[in-house]
């Protein structure tokens, strides 16, 4: 018997937001799949991608903290939702609407050392890894309330008959 937490979620072909981080297990996983439950009744959909993920070859899956949190947030996770972390591609970078790296300080360098010139469609916003003085809880606090902002934006972009697109999310972020 398969339950709806074991049914893959069908991914759009492009999604409306692309969440990056480093290596796509912690933060950016946790956004695209925050963002993907509070906008389930909508056409809106998030992914994820990491921008050196090879650097961080042994992460399998999805980060363990993150997903407790999700769950206590009683946020499904299926087995597709588990997946490995993705290096993201210029093509992707290209395409999505919205482009959201979640800490500036440590992923602007990178977005433009990985992705060049297209570094500058990315938004950033300031969400430190765990690493960095915010307890796992805190951290996670910090991001779910970007992302309930962010969707927010976007479904008042398309109440008032706006097509949401790159830079309705704000001003980028720098301090």
């Amino acid at each position: 018997m398969t339950t709806s937490e074991d049914t893959p979620r069908a991914a759009p072909a492009v999604p409306d937001v692309l969440f990056l981080c480093t290596a796509n297990f912690y933060r950016s996983r946790f956004a695209h799949l925050y963002f993907n439950h509070l906008a389930r009744d909508t056409a809106l959909r998030a992914d994820s991608r990491g921008l050196l993920v090879g650097h961080y070859s042994s992460l399998r899956g999805l980060s363990p903290m993150a997903e407790t949190v999700l769950r206590q947030m009683q946020v499904p996770i299926s087995a597709a939702d588990r997946r490995n972390p993705l290096q993201v591609t210029k093509a992707e970078v290209r395409t999505v609407p919205r482009v959201i790296a979640m800490y500036q300080t440590e992923h602007e360098p990178m977005a433009v050392r990985v992705l060049g010139e297209l570094a500058a469609r990315i938004d950033y916003w300031h969400v430190p890894d765990v690493d960095e003085a915010m307890p796992t809880r805190a951290l996670l606090s910090h991001c779910r309330g970007e992302v309930e902002s962010l969707l927010a934006r976007l479904l008042s972009d398309a109440g008032e008959g706006r097509k949401p697109s790159h830079g309705s999310s704000g001003p980028r972020r720098s301090a």
